[in-house]
Protein backbone atom coordinates (compact mmCIF):
# COMPACT_ATOMS: atom_id res chain seq x y z
CA UNK A 1 0.00 0.00 0.00
CA UNK A 2 0.84 3.73 -0.58
CA UNK A 3 2.33 6.00 2.22
CA UNK A 4 -0.16 8.57 4.03
CA UNK A 5 -2.90 7.08 4.25
CA UNK A 6 -5.70 9.45 6.11
CA UNK A 7 -7.63 7.96 9.27
CA UNK A 8 -11.26 8.34 9.13
CA UNK A 9 -11.49 8.92 12.50
CA UNK A 10 -9.27 11.87 13.34
CA UNK A 11 -7.78 12.45 10.22
CA UNK A 12 -4.53 11.83 10.97
CA UNK A 13 -2.10 11.43 7.43
CA UNK A 14 1.51 9.92 8.15
CA UNK A 15 -0.03 6.40 8.82
CA UNK A 16 1.73 3.98 6.67
CA UNK A 17 -0.56 1.59 5.29
CA UNK A 18 -4.37 1.09 5.78
CA UNK A 19 -3.97 -3.03 6.01
CA UNK A 20 -1.90 -5.80 5.54
CA UNK A 21 -2.66 -9.04 3.49
CA UNK A 22 -1.79 -12.40 4.65
CA UNK A 23 -3.28 -13.91 2.01
CA UNK A 24 -6.34 -13.86 -0.13
CA UNK A 25 -9.43 -12.54 1.76
CA UNK A 26 -7.02 -12.66 5.11
CA UNK A 27 -6.61 -8.65 5.66
CA UNK A 28 -5.78 -7.22 9.26
CA UNK A 29 -6.55 -3.64 9.75
CA UNK A 30 -4.05 -1.02 10.24
CA UNK A 31 -4.59 0.89 13.67
CA UNK A 32 -3.86 4.53 13.36
CA UNK A 33 -1.00 6.02 15.23
CA UNK A 34 -2.30 9.10 16.74
CA UNK A 35 -6.53 7.68 18.20
CA UNK A 36 -5.44 4.39 17.90
CA UNK A 37 -8.86 3.27 16.19
CA UNK A 38 -8.43 1.46 12.69
CA UNK A 39 -7.19 3.71 9.96
CA UNK A 40 -10.13 2.66 7.71
CA UNK A 41 -12.24 -0.06 8.45
CA UNK A 42 -14.33 1.07 5.68
CA UNK A 43 -12.02 -1.21 3.82
CA UNK A 44 -13.82 -4.39 4.57
CA UNK A 45 -17.77 -2.61 4.49
CA UNK A 46 -19.67 -3.71 1.05
CA UNK A 47 -20.86 -0.68 -0.66
CA UNK A 48 -24.17 -1.25 0.54
CA UNK A 49 -23.31 -0.56 4.13
CA UNK A 50 -21.16 2.47 2.88
CA UNK A 51 -24.13 4.44 1.17
CA UNK A 52 -26.42 3.83 4.37
CA UNK A 53 -23.83 5.36 6.73
CA UNK A 54 -23.45 8.38 3.62
CA UNK A 55 -27.16 8.71 4.59
CA UNK A 56 -26.54 8.69 7.97
CA UNK A 57 -24.26 11.49 7.52
CA UNK A 58 -21.34 9.79 9.10
CA UNK A 59 -18.10 10.89 8.45
CA UNK A 60 -15.80 8.42 8.66
CA UNK A 61 -17.71 6.99 5.54
CA UNK A 62 -16.95 10.40 3.65
CA UNK A 63 -13.71 10.55 4.28
CA UNK A 64 -13.18 6.62 2.95
CA UNK A 65 -14.40 7.69 -0.08
CA UNK A 66 -12.40 11.02 -0.32
CA UNK A 67 -9.14 10.11 0.92
CA UNK A 68 -8.63 6.48 0.80
CA UNK A 69 -10.90 5.15 -2.01
CA UNK A 70 -8.88 4.30 -4.90
CA UNK A 71 -11.55 5.05 -7.38
CA UNK A 72 -11.81 8.55 -6.46
CA UNK A 73 -8.13 9.38 -5.94
CA UNK A 74 -7.55 12.14 -7.95
CA UNK A 75 -3.85 12.45 -8.08
CA UNK A 76 -1.15 8.95 -7.72
CA UNK A 77 0.49 9.65 -4.58
CA UNK A 78 4.05 9.02 -5.30
CA UNK A 79 4.32 10.92 -9.01
CA UNK A 80 1.73 13.50 -7.62
CA UNK A 81 -0.01 13.70 -11.21
CA UNK A 82 -3.74 13.30 -12.24
CA UNK A 83 -5.34 9.69 -11.74
CA UNK A 84 -7.16 10.35 -15.52
CA UNK A 85 -9.54 7.12 -14.63
CA UNK A 86 -10.45 8.42 -11.58
CA UNK A 87 -11.20 11.85 -13.70
CA UNK A 88 -13.13 10.16 -16.07
CA UNK A 89 -15.33 8.14 -13.28
CA UNK A 90 -16.52 11.36 -11.68
CA UNK A 91 -16.83 13.23 -15.43
CA UNK A 92 -19.47 10.43 -15.68
CA UNK A 93 -21.36 10.72 -12.39
CA UNK A 94 -21.30 14.14 -13.48
CA UNK A 95 -23.34 13.74 -16.13
CA UNK A 96 -25.80 11.62 -14.63
CA UNK A 97 -26.22 14.12 -12.02
CA UNK A 98 -27.08 17.20 -14.78
CA UNK A 99 -29.07 14.46 -16.54
CA UNK A 100 -31.33 13.37 -13.35
CA UNK A 101 -31.44 17.47 -12.56
CA UNK A 102 -32.43 17.68 -16.45
CA UNK A 103 -35.06 15.54 -15.35
CA UNK A 104 -37.04 17.17 -12.57
CA UNK A 105 -36.64 20.39 -14.08
CA UNK A 106 -39.00 18.55 -16.65
CA UNK A 107 -41.03 17.43 -14.09
CA UNK A 108 -41.30 21.13 -13.20
CA UNK A 109 -42.34 22.52 -16.43
CA UNK A 110 -44.95 19.79 -16.93
CA UNK A 111 -46.51 20.28 -13.23
CA UNK A 112 -46.51 24.01 -13.94
CA UNK A 113 -47.84 24.20 -17.55
CA UNK A 114 -50.37 21.61 -15.95
CA UNK A 115 -51.65 23.92 -13.35
CA UNK A 116 -51.77 27.31 -15.04
CA UNK A 117 -53.14 26.54 -18.41
CA UNK A 118 -55.59 23.47 -19.59
CA UNK A 119 -53.58 23.50 -23.05
CA UNK A 120 -50.64 22.59 -21.35
CA UNK A 121 -51.15 19.13 -22.65
CA UNK A 122 -50.95 20.02 -25.92
CA UNK A 123 -47.52 20.97 -25.37
CA UNK A 124 -45.95 18.73 -22.90
CA UNK A 125 -47.49 15.37 -23.90
CA UNK A 126 -45.57 13.50 -21.93
CA UNK A 127 -48.58 10.82 -19.97
CA UNK A 128 -48.53 7.58 -20.43
CA UNK A 129 -51.99 6.79 -21.69
CA UNK A 130 -54.61 9.44 -22.38
CA UNK A 131 -55.30 10.02 -18.63
CA UNK A 132 -54.66 13.44 -18.12
CA UNK A 133 -54.54 13.33 -14.33
CA UNK A 134 -51.39 11.00 -14.66
CA UNK A 135 -48.09 12.69 -14.50
CA UNK A 136 -45.62 9.76 -15.40
CA UNK A 137 -43.73 11.11 -18.54
CA UNK A 138 -43.75 9.20 -21.81
CA UNK A 139 -40.05 10.39 -22.43
CA UNK A 140 -40.15 8.26 -26.15
CA UNK A 141 -43.13 9.93 -27.27
CA UNK A 142 -42.25 13.51 -26.33
CA UNK A 143 -38.94 12.95 -28.79
CA UNK A 144 -41.34 13.73 -31.72
CA UNK A 145 -42.58 17.17 -30.63
CA UNK A 146 -39.42 19.55 -31.75
CA UNK A 147 -40.92 22.28 -29.11
CA UNK A 148 -40.25 19.85 -26.37
CA UNK A 149 -36.80 18.33 -27.31
CA UNK A 150 -35.85 22.10 -27.25
CA UNK A 151 -37.26 22.66 -23.52
CA UNK A 152 -35.49 19.10 -22.77
CA UNK A 153 -32.59 20.73 -24.25
CA UNK A 154 -32.68 24.11 -22.37
CA UNK A 155 -33.06 22.20 -19.00
CA UNK A 156 -30.17 20.09 -19.91
CA UNK A 157 -28.09 23.61 -20.58
CA UNK A 158 -29.97 25.27 -17.39
CA UNK A 159 -28.80 22.40 -15.33
CA UNK A 160 -25.13 21.80 -16.58
CA UNK A 161 -24.65 26.29 -15.90
CA UNK A 162 -26.40 25.46 -12.66
CA UNK A 163 -24.17 22.84 -11.35
CA UNK A 164 -21.11 24.77 -12.59
CA UNK A 165 -22.14 27.69 -10.74
CA UNK A 166 -22.76 25.96 -7.61
CA UNK A 167 -19.38 23.88 -7.70
CA UNK A 168 -17.52 27.15 -8.57
CA UNK A 169 -19.26 29.25 -5.17
CA UNK A 170 -18.29 25.96 -3.15
CA UNK A 171 -14.36 26.38 -4.52
CA UNK A 172 -14.01 29.95 -4.36
CA UNK A 173 -15.97 29.90 -0.37
CA UNK A 174 -13.34 27.01 0.43
CA UNK A 175 -9.99 28.96 -0.54
CA UNK A 176 -11.39 32.23 0.84
CA UNK A 177 -11.65 30.28 4.00
CA UNK A 178 -8.11 28.42 3.82
CA UNK A 179 -6.30 31.87 2.59
CA UNK A 180 -8.27 33.58 5.99
CA UNK A 181 -7.13 30.73 8.51
CA UNK A 182 -10.52 29.61 8.96
CA UNK A 183 -9.69 26.05 8.23
CA UNK A 184 -6.15 24.34 8.10
CA UNK A 185 -7.01 21.63 5.87
CA UNK A 186 -4.72 21.92 2.40
CA UNK A 187 -7.97 20.68 0.70
CA UNK A 188 -10.01 23.74 0.86
CA UNK A 189 -7.45 25.11 -1.69
CA UNK A 190 -8.08 22.53 -4.33
CA UNK A 191 -10.40 22.97 -6.55
CA UNK A 192 -10.21 19.48 -7.65
CA UNK A 193 -11.39 17.40 -4.13
CA UNK A 194 -13.91 20.18 -3.71
CA UNK A 195 -15.25 19.56 -6.55
CA UNK A 196 -15.11 15.25 -5.80
CA UNK A 197 -16.44 16.13 -2.48
CA UNK A 198 -19.70 17.79 -3.66
CA UNK A 199 -19.87 14.84 -6.42
CA UNK A 200 -19.87 12.52 -3.57
CA UNK A 201 -22.36 14.32 -1.66
CA UNK A 202 -24.50 14.20 -4.65
CA UNK A 203 -25.01 10.41 -4.25
CA UNK A 204 -28.62 11.20 -3.31
CA UNK A 205 -29.92 12.33 -6.69
CA UNK A 206 -30.45 9.11 -8.78
CA UNK A 207 -33.52 8.98 -6.24
CA UNK A 208 -35.47 10.91 -8.73
CA UNK A 209 -35.33 7.24 -10.30
CA UNK A 210 -38.45 6.90 -8.29
CA UNK A 211 -40.82 8.64 -10.22
CA UNK A 212 -40.45 5.81 -12.41
CA UNK A 213 -42.00 4.02 -10.46
CA UNK A 214 -44.30 5.78 -7.88
CA UNK A 215 -46.42 8.66 -8.59
CA UNK A 216 -44.64 10.96 -6.38
CA UNK A 217 -45.67 14.53 -5.79
CA UNK A 218 -43.86 17.67 -7.46
CA UNK A 219 -43.03 18.68 -3.79
CA UNK A 220 -41.41 15.74 -3.30
CA UNK A 221 -38.27 17.42 -5.18
CA UNK A 222 -37.71 19.93 -2.67
CA UNK A 223 -37.23 17.48 -0.04
CA UNK A 224 -34.07 15.61 -2.32
CA UNK A 225 -32.47 19.01 -2.87
CA UNK A 226 -32.73 19.39 1.26
CA UNK A 227 -31.87 16.10 1.68
CA UNK A 228 -28.44 17.02 -1.14
CA UNK A 229 -27.54 20.12 0.68
CA UNK A 230 -27.17 18.44 4.44
CA UNK A 231 -25.01 15.70 2.22
CA UNK A 232 -22.77 18.41 1.08
CA UNK A 233 -22.82 19.95 4.52
CA UNK A 234 -21.53 16.63 5.88
CA UNK A 235 -18.58 16.15 3.39
CA UNK A 236 -17.35 19.87 3.96
CA UNK A 237 -17.28 19.03 7.61
CA UNK A 238 -15.58 15.55 7.37
CA UNK A 239 -12.91 17.44 4.85
CA UNK A 240 -12.81 20.09 8.08
CA UNK A 241 -11.82 18.26 10.86
CA UNK A 242 -15.38 17.62 12.10
CA UNK A 243 -16.34 21.60 11.78
CA UNK A 244 -20.09 22.12 11.03
CA UNK A 245 -20.67 25.58 10.91
CA UNK A 246 -18.77 27.14 8.35
CA UNK A 247 -19.49 23.92 6.21
CA UNK A 248 -23.52 25.06 6.55
CA UNK A 249 -22.67 28.78 5.89
CA UNK A 250 -20.55 27.90 2.52
CA UNK A 251 -22.92 25.04 1.22
CA UNK A 252 -26.10 27.50 2.19
CA UNK A 253 -24.43 29.80 -0.10
CA UNK A 254 -23.72 27.39 -2.83
CA UNK A 255 -27.11 26.30 -3.08
CA UNK A 256 -28.61 30.18 -2.66
CA UNK A 257 -26.69 30.85 -5.84
CA UNK A 258 -27.27 27.99 -7.51
CA UNK A 259 -31.18 28.97 -7.44
CA UNK A 260 -30.70 32.41 -7.80
CA UNK A 261 -32.91 33.73 -10.46
CA UNK A 262 -35.03 30.12 -10.70
CA UNK A 263 -38.23 31.36 -9.21
CA UNK A 264 -39.70 27.94 -8.85
CA UNK A 265 -36.46 25.85 -9.01
CA UNK A 266 -36.93 22.33 -8.29
CA UNK A 267 -33.08 21.42 -8.91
Amino acid sequence: MDDNHVCVECLYRENDSLYKKYSEGNLRLTRCRRCGDFVDRYVEYDNVLIVLDLVLHKNPAYRHLLFNDKKFALRNRNANQLNKPALYLLLRISFLLIFLDTWTKVIAIKTTASTTTSDSHNLYDFNFGNNNNNTRFNIIDSLTSWSVVYHYMLCFTLATLENLLNVSVLVFCCRLAYSSGLVQQIEGSDALFVGKAFIISSFCRPMILLFIIWDYPPDFIHVLNLFAMTQCVAALSATFNDSIALPCIIACIAFLCRNLGDRKSVV
